[in-house]
């Protein structure tokens, strides 16, 4: 049985096409008959394909960021990174585009599951430069997929001065250490990688901080992302009014700039030692005596040649230099009132500091001759001490009569990196104290140094009447 054209529901019978009532209808109104459209249902797509014209993309970001990127190259990943994957479809008819649901995509190589996105921990390094590894993802017949390099990063270190048995963990303020990189597999640029850059780990800039930093060869400030620099070692480790302590712990990195990785990257700790000054007899030198003659003949005196040694001795303290500062003179006993308050001035011409040397430390080029006396002290006036019953030589070696006593600050400045001129600014290192002590008998001990170090050995004795005149040198 047909129904009817016209309206699509009653019965029409032999050959007619349509019913009697759209006959009477269009008779009744002269109208023709409107016809009456079939309803399409929504558009449908099957699952796990996509609809004609559309293909697969990949996206990625680094675990913890917000914003994903297409994948339009080699992807170089910092060891052990974790990155996440997104596949997405492009293209095809807007009304089936929306029905695609990639909740089926298949992951393999690097990344194994199943589902829009997924995670992979980069933890092997790359053969070689030229070989990646590839992120797949399947969906609907297609693929997408992404060629990934993860590689490490390895800190080189030159050391401008570069001694036998030096510390690799240890500097001296102001020490220069030319920084670069290796990449594991090898052969990786800087440029390949997004650039590289050296920074403090923290990135703060402390008055510590802007003391040191990072330089190129001629001693600009370095603005360079190929890896390189020149770290300077801040010169000061501590605030100008304090002595203490003797070092602070700086940790520099070497960061990647952009990429996947950005931020990311090796370190390296250093902890900075400040000088610590001792002094020594300079070798094959004599002790000195002074017999000025009439009418004293001779008075209690010591001195000696002195050499001055930096430590800790494993690291270089080349590129500062050195000077004694001011100091006022006290005295006692026989000598009270000699030379006291007598002020010490500064040393007008700063002395460059040698290489490092794992036995005696850093070292001046120059001697010090270090000399004190004992005023008018002659130990024969006891003679007639006691009815001149008591002759010179039972007077006592060690019952101290008298002295002197100077301290002197010991100061360092240090070079400017780009001019090689010395800065203005000086820097306490210690106290060194030139002192002068007298016995009983005349006898006379000199000393100079840092009291309380175990190194310094600068102390020389003399006996009263050597019977030598000998002027200081």
């Amino acid at each position: 049985m047909a129904v009817c054209t016209t309206c699509n529901r009653m019965p029409v019978f032999g050959s007619e096409t349509i019913c009697s009532n759209c006959k009477a209808s269009a008779f009744r109104g002269g109208l023709k008959p409107t016809p009456v459209v079939a309803k399409v249902g929504p558009p449908t797509l099957a699952p796990n394909t996509l609809p004609p014209g559309a293909a697969l993309r990949l996206n990625c970001r680094r675990q913890g960021s917000h914003q994903w990127q297409p994948v339009n190259a080699t992807l170089y990943v910092l060891k052990d990174t974790v990155i996440e994957f997104q596949v997405e479809s492009q293209g095809g008819a807007a009304p089936l585009a929306a029905l695609v649901r990639l909740d089926g995509a298949q992951w393999s190589g690097l990344a194994i599951g199943n589902g829009k996105t997924c995670s992979v921990k980069c933890s092997n390094n790359a053969a070689n430069a030229g070989v990646s590894s590839t992120v797949t993802a399947s969906y609907g017949g297609q693929t997408a997929s992404a060629n990934v390099v993860v590689f490490s990063l390895n800190i080189t270190e030159a050391f401008g001065d570069n001694f036998a048995g030096r510390s690799t963990t240890e500097l001296g303020v102001c020490e220069n250490v030319d920084l670069a990189f290796t990449t594991t597999p090898a052969g990786l640029t800087a440029v390949q990688l997004g650039g590289l850059r050296w920074q403090f780990k923290d990135n703060a800039a402390t008055n510590l901080r802007q003391r040191g930093g990072f330089f190129t060869a001629a001693g600009a400030v370095n603005a360079a992302v190929d890896g390189t620099a020149r770290f300077r070692a801040p010169f000061a480790t501590h605030p100008a009014d304090q002595m203490v302590p003797s070092y602070s712990d700086v940790t520099i990195e070497l960061c990647l700039v952009a990429g996947l990785s950005q931020g990311k990257g090796p370190s390296k700790s250093y902890r900075i030692y400040k000088p610590m000054a001792h002094m020594t007899q300079q070798g094959g030198s004599a002790a000195h005596h002074w017999n000025p003659g009439a009418p004293n003949d001779e008075l209690p005196s010591a001195g000696f040649t002195g050499v001055f040694h930096f430590t800790p001795k494993n690291v270089s303290f080349s590129n500062i230099g050195f000077r004694e500062g001011t100091g006022n003179m006290q005295s006692d006993g026989v000598s009270a009132g000699d030379e006291q308050g007598i002020a010490h001035a500064a040393t007008p011409v700063i002395l460059a500091l040698g290489a490092g040397n794992l036995a005696t430390g850093c070292q001046v080029a120059a001697s010090d001759n270090i000399h004190s006396a004992a005023g008018t002290y002659n130990p024969t006036s006891l003679l007639t001490t006691n009815g001149g019953t008591r002759p010179v030589g039972s007077l006592s070696p060690t019952t101290r009569v008298g002295g002197k006593r100077w301290p002197i600050t010991w100061e360092y400045t240090y070079r400017d990196i780009s001019t090689g001129t010395w800065a203005a600014t000086f820097v306490e290192m210690q106290k060194a104290y030139h002192e002068l002590t007298v016995f009983e008998n005349g006898r006379a001990l000199m000393e100079k140094g840092h009291k309380g170090c175990s190194e310094c050995t600068a102390r020389v004795a003399v006996d009263y009447g050597v019977g030598a005149a000998h002027n200081w040198p």
